[in-house]
């Protein structure tokens, strides 16, 4: 499903992706585009499909986007993968003074 979703620095993002086809355990990847990559085992032995949540705060903004890239592969070697891209804003802040 690639599209284009926005968030701010410092907040969590779950980040799902629904596996469908073949058999499990599947492994896979997921590279924030950040240099952070998590890598990941789902689904049943011999069971087909399976879902992945997994979670990243981005600590950089990046107005341009981040390319998050998912890869799966079951255990006969066929794999697959799908994109989106993140843009990241800076937060809001405030600072209070009393002068």
């Amino acid at each position: 499903m690639a599209g284009t979703f926005a968030s701010v620095v410092g907040q969590l993002i779950t980040f799902e992706a629904t596996i469908v086809g073949s058999v499990g355990p599947y492994t896979g990847s997921l590279d924030y585009g950040d240099g952070v990559v998590d890598t990941f085992t789902a689904g049943t032995p011999g069971v087909s499909g399976a879902t992945v949540t997994l979670t990243h705060t981005y600590t950089a903004q990046n107005p341009s986007g981040y390319t998050v890239t998912i890869t799966i592969q079951d255990p006969f070697g066929f794999s697959d993968s799908d994109f989106v891209t993140m843009r990241i804003f800076p937060g809001l802040a405030v600072t209070l003074t009393v002068v």
